[in-house]
């Protein structure tokens, strides 16, 4: 439903965390297809978050979010799209919309399908969800919320594959020394951080 790239291999049972594990280094996410991952994608909203300069895709199946996509341009989101044809007005994404306007929005009780992903991931994406606006972890800490405290690595390796960022906040997960890494850069991840740190200080 979505273009084909040659970074994924064709959708068959594969988790969505095998298949991007192909690559330690990531492509931007506007360079990944949505149709290899969620073939059976219905519906897909779009909309445009100031405070990064980006655009952020948000895909739904069955009610369930199944992906979220960070995108540099119209064009980009465009092309990565074969049907549904027109977009659909989504919750989620009105709430995206709202985030991005300056209200703090929760988006734990977004319902989203992280099927198929290892019971490790399941459990680091379980506590991420949990952090608030305005704080942060490290990935040391999840590590430790999750049950393997001497994996750190192996919770940022998670979190590179989230398939929702926002809506699972992996940007609020920081180094023990510095910002740490993100999926759609370091960029972003300090202009998300900021945005939240002026929702909460006003």
């Amino acid at each position: 439903m979505f273009a084909k790239t040659t970074f994924l291999q064709p959708y068959k049972t594969h988790s969505v965390l095998d298949m991007f594990a192909k690559s330690e280094i990531l492509q931007p996410f506007e360079k990944r297809s949505f149709s290899n991952m969620h073939p059976e994608i219905t519906k897909w909203d779009c909309i445009y978050a100031e405070p990064i300069g980006r655009y952020v895709v948000v895909a739904e199946r069955d009610s369930l979010v199944v992906r979220v996509q960070i995108a540099s341009s119209e064009t980009s989101v465009v092309s990565t799209i074969q049907g549904p044809n027109e977009r659909e007005d989504l919750d989620v994404a009105r709430k995206l919309r709202e985030y991005f306007e300056g209200h703090i929005q929760e988006f734990e009780e977004v319902r989203v399908d992280l099927s198929g992903l290892p019971y490790f991931s399941m459990c680091v994406l379980d506590e991420v969800r949990k952090i608030p606006v305005g704080d942060v972890l490290t990935y040391g800490e999840i590590a430790a919320k999750a049950g393997r405290p001497q994996s750190p690595r192996a919770v940022g390796g998670v979190l590179s594959r989230n398939p929702v960022p926002i809506i699972i906040p992996c940007h609020r997960i920081t180094a023990a020394s510095g910002i740490g890494g993100y999926s759609s850069g370091k960029g972003i991840k300090k202009l998300l951080l900021e945005h939240e740190r002026k929702m909460v200080t006003g």
